[in-house]
């Protein structure tokens, strides 16, 4: 959530909108004509926090669920856990990561500009993933990665907030 003077904004697909349209003179999203270039940044957009992180945050949640229960039914938390993952959320995620790889494998980012505010939206649960999981199998995604870590704005970032983690 933001406030800028009076406005509040919340949900970060429509944080960055916002700031794009107030503040953005134009960078980071397509160009007036490009409308192939729109719907794929629109797409990516809100497909990170619509389909993507839905999923993490699922994953996150049965994660933390044989840690957080009472020692008598940890052995039944776990196993929630384990089949959740297996039979759920890790094919889920595998499909999503094999879309996001053969995109980015033709088109190196998420929209027509670099940085758009689709790659910004996406980065967060890229990292995320490459945190959980190899990437040995999906080298767009890791060079994706490698290159929003590499951009001075990311490496601002860092300087001010500290490294991204997560929680354990």
């Amino acid at each position: 959530m933001i406030t800028d003077g009076e406005q509040t904004v919340a949900e970060s697909g429509a944080i960055i909108e916002y700031l794009l349209a107030c503040y953005g003179e134009g960078r980071c999203q397509p160009g007036a004509g490009d409308t192939r270039g729109w719907v794929d940044y629109r797409y990516w957009l809100h497909y990170a926090e619509g389909s993507l992180m839905p999923l993490l945050v699922m994953q996150l949640v049965f994660g933390q669920l044989p840690k957080q229960s009472p020692w008598l039914i940890k052995p039944i938390a776990r196993g929630i856990h384990k089949t959740v993952n297996q039979r759920f959320l890790a094919p889920q995620l595998a499909r999503h990561m094999a879309m996001i790889e053969a995109y980015l494998a033709e088109h190196g980012q998420f929209a027509s500009s670099w940085p758009s505010g689709a790659d910004i939206q996406m980065s967060f649960p890229l990292q995320a993933l490459s945190m959980t999981r190899p990437l040995d199998d999906y080298p767009a995604i890791a060079a994706f990665i490698q290159r929003i870590e590499a951009d001075a704005a990311w490496q601002r970032v860092v300087e001010r907030a500290g490294p991204l983690s997560l929680p354990g």
